[in-house]
């Protein structure tokens, strides 16, 4: 969603818009075949999607099938932009290491003019940086768990930020808007 509102803010473009992922989205309603999503809306307040399923209600009659509409909790803190992630290994009741395999990574502000904060990595990373051209602009070589890559340098646009946990060989790619 933080997507769509950088495009209706003007600081990205509707193209830079990638899909995080993609595939069949299951709803209470597909007894008898798929049915359509026709649209949806975000409320941040409340962390609550809505989507509009097509043809969703079978009960009103062979002619009369109306969209229902599913609400989905995300169950979870939505984060505004520029917003500062906690680092999930300060309470880990499960004693599982979510930096192992990279889910504890975080980067901050996003977008940014300068300065982007990197947490939550592996004592030896690598950090590539890589224009949307697919060109490798920067690579920095980590032995910390929290890095300051310095983008004041770079083109304003978005970049792809891949980085390796060698310890593991595990890959986690995020993106970064660089703004003037």
């Amino acid at each position: 969603m933080n997507d769509l509102v950088a495009v209706k803010n003007g600081s990205i473009q509707g193209y830079e818009i990638t899909p995080y992922d993609y595939g069949k989205f299951n709803t209470p309603f597909q007894a008898g075949g798929t049915k359509d999503i026709g649209g949806g809306s975000f409320d941040p307040a409340t962390g609550n999607l809505y989507l509009n399923v097509q043809n969703g209600d079978t009960e009103q009659g062979i002619y009369a099938r109306p969209p229902v509409i599913v609400v989905y909790n995300v169950n979870g803190d939505v984060l505004e932009d520029n917003a500062t992630v906690d680092n999930p290994n300060a309470s880990n009741p499960t004693g599982n290491n979510p930096t192992k395999n990279g889910t504890g990574i975080s980067m901050y502000p996003n977008p940014t003019s300068a300065f982007l904060s990197i947490s939550g990595l592996n004592f030896s990373s690598q950090i590539r940086i890589t224009d949307f051209s697919g060109k490798t602009v920067a690579i920095i070589d980590s032995e910390n768990t929290t890095e300051e890559v310095d983008l004041s340098g770079f083109a304003a646009g978005m970049y792809a930020i891949s980085i390796l946990n060698k310890a593991t060989n595990v890959t986690v790619v995020k993106k970064v808007i660089k703004q003037e």
